[in-house]
């Protein structure tokens, strides 16, 4: 019996260093900024609103990354295996075949306006979850194929 085929994900932990180190940093200043009674170079009520909007913005900006699962999909016959980790809290489940034929490669753009591809897969409940990215498109293609050839 071939060994399954295994799937990864971890371009979350990305967002997550960057989100650590924002919030690091951030909390490094807020305690700076009570410890000291402000900074001195605006007044009070400006200076509580800088640090104010820093707060909103990562919260709402790095929030999301902080929600992302690195994930791990196994591929075994007629069945997989996903494994879903965030920063605090594990999830495996169990996908039948019907599930892996519903893989779909999303084209989209980065940042730059390049090309970008996701390997995406609905789940039982309904949600899109990204099993893979990458600008390599024959690479989520042969994905895709296994994927399909898995259900």
């Amino acid at each position: 019996m071939p060994a399954p085929h295994v799937i990864r994900n971890n371009a979350p932990i990305i967002g997550w260093v960057f989100a650590c180190l924002w919030f690091g940093m951030l909390l490094n200043f807020t305690t700076l900024y009570v410890r000291e009674g402000g900074f001195g170079q605006f007044p009070p009520a400006i200076e509580a609103g800088i640090m104010l909007a820093f707060w909103l913005a990562g919260v709402a900006g790095l929030g999301p990354m902080l929600l992302t699962p690195r994930t791990r999909l196994t591929l075994h016959r007629g069945y997989a295996t996903l494994h879903r980790a965030w920063l605090v809290r594990r999830r495996e489940q169990r996908l039948s075949g019907d599930t892996l034929a519903t893989a779909i490669i999303v084209h989209d753009t980065d940042s730059d306006g390049d090309p970008w591809y996701r390997l995406s897969l609905t789940l039982p409940g309904g949600d899109a979850m990204s099993v893979k990215e990458s600008n390599d498109l024959s690479l989520l293609e042969a994905l895709h194929a296994q994927l399909l050839k898995a259900s």
